[in-house]
């Protein structure tokens, strides 16, 4: 899984942080798979395509590559929804190339409780979703299943601060993902109660 902070904060390994917010829903989630969190803080769409430049996928082909980007390119840098797409459809252009067996989950840019970057979010979304090809490349946006009755933005209730969820949003993203997960791999066994195996 590919990501920011959100990704980072999430659980798993490597964890370079100690926070690990969503360590329950993250082990109920990949169990009992093996799965790495290449998710960084503070990265931007540009960061994370230099790590895979320069190797971070090399010699892997993992079974589904997870990508959750784009929310530091609109909340930070302020780049327009066209420009942070862009930006995440030569990301996944690389990904494809470095990894041309493995599937992607293109996940779109979680709500933010900035009432200004609720459309530029939805706009953003809007051109992932065009990447879509139902074959290597697959979109989804679990982060509608955050949202409050406004269709805007997300509920308190999942978020422990303007962008990342808490322990319960993470809950949340893990039951959308389980879903998807099971469509997208024959092979995928997670989604279950911890302590349960296959």
């Amino acid at each position: 899984m590919i990501g920011d902070s959100i990704t980072h904060h999430w659980g798993g390994e490597p964890s370079g942080d100690g926070k690990n917010t969503g360590a329950g829903s993250w082990e109920k989630l990949f169990r009992p798979h093996t799965a790495t969190n290449m998710g960084f803080g503070f990265d931007y769409v540009d960061n994370a395509y230099y790590r895979v430049q320069n190797g971070e996928l090399d010699g892997i082909s993992p079974r589904v590559i997870i990508v959750l980007l784009g929310t530091n390119n609109l909340g930070h840098r302020k780049d327009t929804p066209q420009a942070c797409a862009d930006n995440i459809r030569a990301f996944v252009r690389l990904v494809r190339r470095k990894c041309p067996s493995s599937k992607i989950l293109l996940l779109g840019v979680l709500p933010r409780k900035e009432k200004n970057l609720a459309e530029p979010v939805k706009q953003t979304n809007r051109l992932l979703a065009e990447l879509h090809n139902g074959k290597n490349i697959f979109f989804a946006d679990p982060g509608k299943a955050l949202l409050s009755a406004d269709g805007a933005s997300p509920q308190n209730e999942f978020m422990k601060d303007v962008v990342h969820p808490n322990a319960r949003g993470y809950e949340v993203l893990e039951k959308e993902l389980a879903v998807l997960l099971k469509k997208l791999d024959a092979k995928y066994r997670g989604g279950k109660q911890a302590g349960k195996h296959s």
